[in-house]
């Protein structure tokens, strides 16, 4: 400790921005990460979600896409076999950020137990969005609200996007950064123009709970350094977080 944050692109998916921000941005394209972050914690090698190339996602929705790499690749990237993460630590488990945690198979696997019931549950609005076959039987250690994972990394429960979803916490050399675990990009927690007049952040379009991700967006804006939006493009192509020269 402090740690430093390797962003592991593995696709990017060209999109409308409105599917990110609710209600807002109809006319706009943006470019969405799928994307694992890789932390080596004094030896411990973590993977915070895992991201997932095209030929996986395209079973579950046929976007403009294409592959950076794949996820072997990414882990190479840095120094790793999918044999050697210890732990992945899952901010929750839509299919795009679970895909490859089976590849993992030393790995143990850490998720809040209301997202793994809430997974399991078949909910006729949010079933699509959770492939079992990515995670049935997986080595889970469950979690309930805030924990501290090792020294410097901890977790914090965002209720608002899933039952289940988790922000997560790091250390560095320029304080907290924080992997927002709700699916969102930079126009959300700063909204652009005279928009920031109006609110201090846009809501995800998809949320279970449109006032709790409000809040859950104020609280993390309040105690974040680095506010890593889970799906923008411009932290995901960066080298690492924080960058070498800071």
């Amino acid at each position: 400790m402090p740690y430093t944050i390797r962003p592991l692109l593995l696709s990017e998916v060209q999109t409308n921005e409105s599917m990110m921000t609710y209600f807002l941005f109809h006319d706009r394209t943006v470019i969405n990460p799928m994307v694992a972050w890789y932390v080596n914690a004094n030896g411990i090698n973590i993977l915070i979600d895992t991201g997932i190339n095209v030929e996986d996602h395209k079973k579950f929705a046929n976007m403009p896409m294409q592959d950076v790499q794949n996820f072997d690749d990414a882990l190479s990237s840095v120094g790793i076999t999918a044999e050697a993460v210890d732990l992945v630590i899952a901010t929750h488990l839509h299919y795009d950020h679970i895909a490859y945690a089976r590849r993992c198979k030393k790995a143990k696997v850490l998720i809040q137990e209301d997202e793994l019931n809430f997974a399991y549950s078949n909910h006729p609005v949010f079933h699509h969005l959770y492939d079992k076959s990515q995670f049935d039987g997986l080595n889970f250690e469950l979690i309930r609200g805030e924990r501290e994972i090792l020294p410097g990394i901890s977790v914090l429960p965002m209720k608002g996007h899933t039952p289940g979803c988790q922000a997560i916490i790091i250390e560095t050399v320029c304080g907290k950064a924080i992997i927002s675990g709700m699916c969102a990009v930079k126009d959300n927690f700063y909204p652009p123009g005279k928009l920031s007049t109006i609110w201090p952040v846009i809501i995800p379009t998809m949320h279970v709970d449109s006032t709790q991700s409000y809040y859950d967006m104020l609280k993390l804006k309040s105690i974040a350094d680095i506010l890593i939006p889970n799906h923008d493009i411009s932290f995901a192509r960066r080298k690492q977080i924080p960058d070498e020269d800071t």
